[in-house]
């Protein structure tokens, strides 16, 4: 049966090539772009899953007129906390555009910093390489770091407590770091 069906397509596809090529293209573009969607779904659905309560950290975006973003004012947390019953937590995050970090005589110039209220590690579950995870980002002048950024500024040493100045100020910050 299907060795009669083979044979009726092959007939019909050699019989009508132009027809048949136009026909198997449009097949292969639809599969194709399906596939790619269907891909691209579950990326943007899987994204920070791997936090130990990613079902229960939502984000905030507020709505200014003709910009949307994600940018709250800094009294909004409490608000929302006082106001919610249900929020149990919540952390702030901003982001810097450039920081000078130092530490003895090397300097660099960081593109990415990202500032976190100390609450961050209690939300997100970032696997710490080094240091304790309940105590990270408690004092004012902490600081995490990559395993990369750590071999950058101490190459082979330990640097957990060591000092990184930022922007030539006088303040120090001690730091753990993650992978």
């Amino acid at each position: 049966m299907f060795k009669t069906y083979f044979k009726l397509a092959y007939r019909n596809i050699i019989k009508d090539k132009a027809y048949s090529i136009i026909n198997i293209t449009g097949l292969a573009i639809g599969l194709a772009s399906s596939i790619l969607i269907l891909l691209w779904v579950q990326n943007e659905l899987s994204y920070d899953k791997f936090h130990k309560n990613a079902g229960q950290i939502y984000r905030v975006a507020s709505d200014f007129g003709d910009s949307k973003s994600a940018a709250n004012s800094a009294g909004m947390p409490a608000g929302l906390q006082a106001q919610i019953p249900v929020v149990k937590n919540t952390v702030r995050l901003g982001q810097s555009s450039s920081i000078l970090l130092e530490t003895g005589n090397k300097k660099f110039n960081e593109k990415r910093a990202i500032y976190a209220d100390a609450s961050f590690m209690d939300m997100f579950s970032y696997p710490l390489v080094n240091g304790d995870r309940a105590t990270a980002l408690k004092q004012p002048d902490a600081i995490l770091i990559t395993q990369e950024m750590a071999t950058k500024y101490f190459g082979s040493e330990n640097p957990m407590g060591k000092i990184i100045r930022k922007d030539n100020q006088e303040k120090c910050g001690r730091y753990g770091y993650f992978s």
